[in-house]
């Protein structure tokens, strides 16, 4: 009895040992697969609904291809006319009585601008009368004395015999001459003054701020009825709208040279125009520290009618990569993910396989509207879904 008991003891533990063994082994064997992972990227989830029929007929489909790809970018760009008059007042002082014009409005020259009464200061005007006055006085008196002494001189020299004493009384007219010719240059600035004083005189008949051109008014000055405005102040500044050309301030990415081509347009409400334009004039390439974040472009073969006007996008090339995975923009589709701060669009496709498709999140790069450059997740030669097909009630396929 004894020894039936210990033989069992002993078939009991090397059971229980060899089960710990085995044990052991096949809990290895069920870590190993975890080891080894798939970036979500590269799997493969959701099946998307099929329809019935050719699988071929079901969606409308595009190719992962190898090409040249050209990120594209655009700026924001704002008009600065190069033809712009300044509409100013040519009197001393005037009132302001009423604008005629708006900011935006067309006008022609002759057209009214503003309207004022003159501001006639007499104690003004008396001070100006008695000076050019007195200047006019001092003038006369100064140049007869010079010409006295001039014919003086020259009649003296006539009886002058001795060669040095010649000489000398030459260089004394000589420097007569010169005083004379100074006080000429006094009368010139008396005729100014005198025609200043008659103009601020004839100012108060005077009540139209005129336009001296066609054109555009751009800005009017910030003036209000019974505001004084003074002589040389700017009322308005008109511009036919035909000399101009587009200014880029922010080139933070991307680089503009000179006499690169872009595409410019001009979106608004009534729609969008788009033309060819030229860079004239970009940041200096010799001097990183002393670059502008600036540059100008002109349109090329602009329409005569054409009037810029709405937002200005400039579109250029920032980068262009030589046979490179590209895919259709239109079978890209984007998930948001994420929650608070770190939600971001995910992009995906649908990839044809087996007569089904399947999503896959992928990495792409770019916004040229029509590609983007796959950076992961596809390889050439496969197949995308651009759209999926439906029927409608007649059983046909419909877009």
């Amino acid at each position: 009895m004894k020894y039936m008991l210990k033989s069992n003891l002993k078939r009991i533990s090397i059971l229980l040992v060899m089960t710990l063994v085995i044990g052991s082994v096949a809990g290895c064997d069920k870590k190993a697969p975890e080891e080894i992972t798939e970036p979500e990227s590269l799997l493969y989830t959701e099946i998307l609904d099929t329809l019935s029929g050719n699988p071929e007929d079901k969606y409308d489909l595009a190719e992962v291809r190898s090409g040249d790809y050209e990120h594209k970018i655009f700026a924001i760009g704002q008009v600065e006319y190069r033809d712009l008059y300044y509409q100013t007042l040519d009197i001393e002082e005037a009132r302001v009585v009423e604008w005629n014009v708006s900011e935006g409005d067309e006008v022609k020259k002759g057209d009214v601008i503003l309207t004022y009464t003159a501001v006639f200061d007499e104690v003004t005007y008396a001070q100006k009368v008695a000076d050019v006055t007195r200047q006019e006085k001092d003038y006369t008196a100064g140049y007869d004395m010079r010409r006295a002494e001039i014919i003086m001189a020259e009649h003296s020299l006539k009886e002058i015999t001795d060669k040095n004493e010649k000489e000398i009384k030459k260089l004394e007219i000589k420097k007569l001459k010169l005083a004379l010719n100074a006080y000429m240059k006094q009368k010139s600035g008396i005729t100014e003054l005198k025609n200043e004083i008659a103009q601020y005189k004839n100012g108060i008949n005077t009540t139209e701020v005129i336009a001296n051109h066609d054109g555009f008014v751009m800005e009017c000055g910030d003036f209000k009825a019974d505001d004084i405005i003074r002589k040389g102040n700017i009322v308005a500044t008109i511009s036919p709208m035909k000399d101009y050309i587009i200014r880029i301030d922010d080139l933070t990415e991307g680089n503009l040279r000179f006499n690169d081509d872009v595409k410019v347009r001009f979106e608004s409400d009534k729609g969008n125009t788009e033309l060819d334009g030229k860079v004239i004039m970009s940041s200096n390439i010799l001097s990183y520290g002393n670059a502008q974040n600036y540059a100008y472009v002109k349109l090329v073969d602009v329409p005569s009618d054409f009037v810029p006007k709405g937002t200005i996008k400039i579109f250029f090339s920032s980068k262009a990569l030589k046979n490179v995975l590209l895919v259709d923009a239109e079978a890209v589709n984007f998930e948001t993910m994420g929650e608070g701060t770190t939600v971001e669009e995910v992009p995906y496709v649908y990839i044809f396989e087996n007569g089904n498709a399947y999503k896959r999140y992928i990495e792409v790069f770019g916004n040229n509207r029509e590609e983007y450059l796959v950076l992961q997740g596809l390889t050439a030669g496969q197949k995308v879904v651009k759209q999926i097909k439906t029927t409608d009630k007649n059983g046909k396929v419909a877009q």
